[in-house]
């Protein structure tokens, strides 16, 4: 017998439009018990949900924190689906602590989806070549997806391009404006 699935992709702002960096905020810990609690509802309804993370610092990160607590306790119910734009793309970040949960990340990830390498990049091209994978991996994330969240203050940029893209594709989103947490 089919078992019934659930494909859920995110999309939220970076730290610096959210509560920053510091994820022990109430707003962090508030969002990812909502995201928790999101993930249970379809539990309820679906044998397997399958949560899609870009592994961006800020609304991704609580995310995949999201997915990975609610795999641990329902071991085979919940997958996690890392999305990565590029195998590079926590190179240019500033703490150790947002790098090593990024690989945490990747290896705890039953699938992997890569969109682009910067390897052997010359470096005035690495700035839009990243760009160009990191909207690659929106469009691939929505595309995996049933149903869109949205961590959305309204503005243009990555978030932005996301949402817009889920209406071009028809994709169910469902968006929050990050006011509700910060």
């Amino acid at each position: 017998m089919q078992k019934s699935k659930i494909h859920i992709g995110f999309t939220g702002h970076r730290p610096n439009k959210l509560g920053g960096y510091d994820l022990t905020v109430d707003g962090y810990i508030h969002l990812q018990e909502d995201l928790e609690t999101y993930i249970k509802r379809n539990l309820d309804v679906f044998d397997v949900v399958v949560g899609h993370s870009g592994l961006a610092l800020g609304g991704d990160t609580v995310w995949s924190k999201a997915i990975l607590a609610m795999k641990e306790k329902y071991p085979g119910r919940v997958l996690f689906h890392a999305e990565i734009p590029m195998m590079e793309q926590a190179s240019a970040w500033f703490k150790q602590s947002d790098i090593d949960f990024w690989h945490e990340q990747v290896e705890r990830a039953d699938f992997t989806s890569v969109y682009g390498s910067l390897e052997s990049v010359e470096e005035h091209k690495r700035r839009a070549l990243a760009a160009k994978f990191l909207n690659l991996r929106n469009e691939g994330m929505l595309g995996h997806s049933d149903v869109l969240l949205a961590l959305h203050n309204g503005t243009s940029g990555g978030t932005g391009n996301a949402v817009e893209y889920a209406k071009k594709i028809n994709l169910v989103t469902h968006t929050v404006h990050p006011n509700v947490y910060f």
